[in-house]
């Protein structure tokens, strides 16, 4: 269940790079959804996109790329292949080059797992914040203000009294609200997340809990920064926000920042400090920059030596002048008009 939000469906203005990345989700009944996976793998072909869907009976989460106009055509046809789909709201940003390496289309039982059955956003859901309210809202003393993110991805940014539930994935979340949220004493709780899918089921799970007033930040904190370029002296967001693409985060303009993520465990790291750790730790050599001091610490050899083998593969494509994780350039584009797919 998403709110209204006409802006949400253009793209930025004023913005010459070449890749248009669109992210998207809604909860909805999909039958034959392997049926539905064909035709959408085919449409993401024809358009030559980039990028993941993961479909499941209960809907729909994606993040895909691609040149613009064929992304835009692509749209059109996605949503005309289930009547659901009518209406499908797609947030964008931009890439200067594509930011994932393959196209792939995934069933999944969940399009977001939490594990907790019978969770139904379509029946129940928190009440939806615009970013334009979402400041006055998490600034007030009786609002508790929880990041429902992984603790790797809070640390990299997060909104102003945030609370940071440490957890590794999704799937911890519940049994964090069981232990440290009581509905008899937190009457107002305020949640965020990347994009406000993983919102849609936290605050249906409280309000099953008997939780009375819960909100949840409409289009997530990317839509949060969208609304707030230029302004950023308005903002309340801190940091940087984690994306699960290869710009790794984003700034507060929407811009990637150079950040990089771990060759072992991909989450991010602070580049500098992981640098200066690894001079230290192997006597002024860098044979594991790349690699984050956590992996290091954990991983046997054997698998360090496979981390280390595939990073000198990245390095030796790198001087041959060929990127050795992700393609030089879009798919071809097969169709050069929109496609009206039988529904």
């Amino acid at each position: 269940m998403q709110a209204s939000n006409e802006s949400a469906t253009k793209p930025p203005l004023n913005d010459e790079k070449a890749v248009l990345v669109a992210t998207f989700y809604r909860f909805v009944s999909l039958e034959r959804v392997a049926e539905l996976k064909a035709r959408v793998e085919a449409l993401g072909r024809q358009y030559g996109l980039l990028g993941t869907i993961l479909l499941a009976e209960e809907g729909v989460n994606a993040t895909v790329c691609g040149a613009p106009d064929a992304l835009r055509q692509w749209q059109e046809a996605f949503v005309a292949l289930h009547d659901g789909l009518t209406g499908l709201e797609f947030r964008h940003t931009w890439a200067e080059t594509p930011p994932f390496r393959r196209w792939k289309v995934k069933l999944k039982k969940e399009i977001v797992t939490m594990g907790v059955d019978g969770i139904d956003p379509n029946s129940i859901t928190g009440e939806h914040v615009s970013p334009a309210a979402w400041n006055t809202l998490i600034a007030r003393d009786d609002v508790r203000v929880i990041d429902t993110r992984n603790h790797y991805e809070y640390l990299v940014g997060t909104f102003e009294r945030a609370e940071d539930p440490i957890t590794d994935n999704f799937r911890e979340f519940p049994g964090w609200v069981d232990e440290h949220l009581d509905p008899a004493k937190d009457e107002h709780v305020a949640m965020f997340c990347t994009g406000g899918i993983r919102c849609e089921k936290a605050t249906a799970y409280l309000l099953q809990q008997g939780f009375k007033h819960v909100y949840q930040l409409d289009g997530g904190i990317l839509e949060y920064l969208r609304a707030h370029q230029g302004q950023e002296e308005s903002s309340l967001w801190n940091g940087e926000c984690f994306i699960f693409d290869d710009r790794v985060t984003l700034s507060h303009g929407m811009d990637a920042t150079g950040r990089q993520v771990c060759c072992a465990c991909r989450k991010p790291f602070d580049v500098e400090a992981e640098a200066h750790s690894s001079e230290v730790e192997n006597e002024g050599t860098m044979e594991d920059e790349g690699i984050c001091a956590n992996c290091k610490a954990n991983m046997d050899e054997n698998q360090l030596a496979g981390v280390r083998e595939r990073m000198r593969q990245v390095r030796l494509a790198a001087e041959r002048g060929v990127d050795h994780l992700a393609p030089q350039r879009l798919p071809e584009v097969k169709a050069k008009s929109s496609t009206q797919a039988k529904r």
